[in-house]
């Protein structure tokens, strides 16, 4: 399996990471749980080429729907406490295919598994300038901008020079947009048409999404806007990345960490259309359907301090998800809690009120 098919496997099952909190958690599952003696999964990692530092272990429990995820140090790793169960090992490390090799962990064994992994060919991840940034660039959205040059710079000054509209783009643009115009290449009359989008007409791909009305950018100050990122972002000027130093990591430390994560149920229902956020399951107007194979949203997550369950918005679904990282069995780990709602409301953020209620902010 490459790297590629093994991360979107990853990005659909993984539910929510919980860092050593879980860990914790999940060690102390009921009774039942306790009576089954936990196994050791241990091995090497090595590389055809460059050097294995932190890299990232992933074993995941086929019959418990949960992952451990450990880091090597001097190219060893260990998974400690594991329940038992069929597994899946494999390394998630960007620039490198990593085969899946599956085990079967018994009560109270330690396992060795030995993973060797191929780095990616400089097609696939090259360094830019030898300066060990990785060229992660998007396809630009204008076609113009095809053979766009790329441009490492050091400092967010260098990404949006001084301009007459620097204050208006910083205070209106920036903070949900970050870098992201770097790639545009649109013409003045696509960033005009954009501005207003985002400031009078809302999005385009969902006409009952009011715009930000409480902007207020006036005629003169959205051509000034447009001028600016013709100008700076346009077509044939070289596309901007943020040059980002190489992370190397502190194996004395994150191979101490575990990560214990969940896959998400796969009975847990869409709304109708897949992504489309429609609500009011709860009086059947637009009644949840069941998964049709794609991935969910998981928006923001509580952990409760009463009983250590985990509450988490999901958009897909519109619901409420309650994980009780304690349930030895994954059929009774997850509950679904559908919200009712209007046509294109949808749970996003979450919260606790006085009277210790669960509130998803919409």
């Amino acid at each position: 399996m490459v790297i590629k098919e093994k991360k979107t496997t990853l990005q659909k099952r993984l539910a929510v990471i919980l860092g050593t909190m879980s860990m914790v958690l999940c060690f102390c599952l009921p009774s039942v749980a306790q009576q089954q003696a936990r196994g050791t999964i241990t091995g090497t990692v090595t590389s055809n080429q460059g050097k294995v530092i932190g890299f990232r272990v992933a074993a995941h429990n086929l019959d418990r729907r949960l992952w451990y995820i450990v880091f090597t140090n001097k190219g060893h790793y260990t998974v400690p406490q594991a329940l038992p169960g069929r597994y899946e090992v494999m390394v998630d490390e960007p620039m490198f295919d990593s085969p899946t090799i599956p085990v079967q962990l018994g009560p109270g064994d330690t396992k060795t598994v030995d993973v060797a992994l191929q780095q990616q060919d400089e097609s696939v991840w090259k360094a830019a300038n030898g300066d060990g940034n990785l060229d992660h660039r998007a396809a630009p959205n204008a076609a113009n901008a095809a053979a766009a040059k790329l441009v490492y710079v050091n400092t967010m000054e260098e990404m949006y020079p001084p301009g007459p509209a620097l204050g208006l783009l910083k205070e209106d643009c920036t903070g949900c947009h970050g870098n992201g115009f770097g790639a545009r290449h649109y013409t003045k009359e696509q960033f005009l048409e954009g501005i207003e989008r985002a400031t009078e007409t809302g999005p385009g791909y969902n006409e009952n999404v009011i715009a930000l009305g409480r902007t207020v950018i006036n005629k003169s100050q959205k051509e000034m806007l447009a001028d600016y990122l013709v100008k700076n972002f346009g077509p044939g000027v070289p596309v901007r990345a943020l040059r980002v130093d190489p992370l190397v990591p502190d194996e004395s430390v994150v191979s101490k960490q575990i990560y214990v994560t969940y896959d998400i149920p796969e009975d847990l229902p869409f709304i109708p259309g897949g992504d489309q956020l429609t609500a009011d399951q709860v009086d059947g107007v637009y009644p949840q359907m069941s998964n049709r194979g794609g991935p969910h949203h998981l928006q923001e997550v509580f952990i409760s301090p009463v009983d250590g369950n985990v509450w988490v918005t999901c958009f897909t679904s519109n619901s409420l998800l309650r994980l009780n990282p304690m349930a030895y069995d994954s059929a009774e780990r997850w509950k679904n809690y559908p919200i009712k709602g209007a046509l294109s409301v949808q749970a996003a953020g979450i919260t606790i009120d006085n009277n210790n209620h669960y509130i998803g902010r919409n």
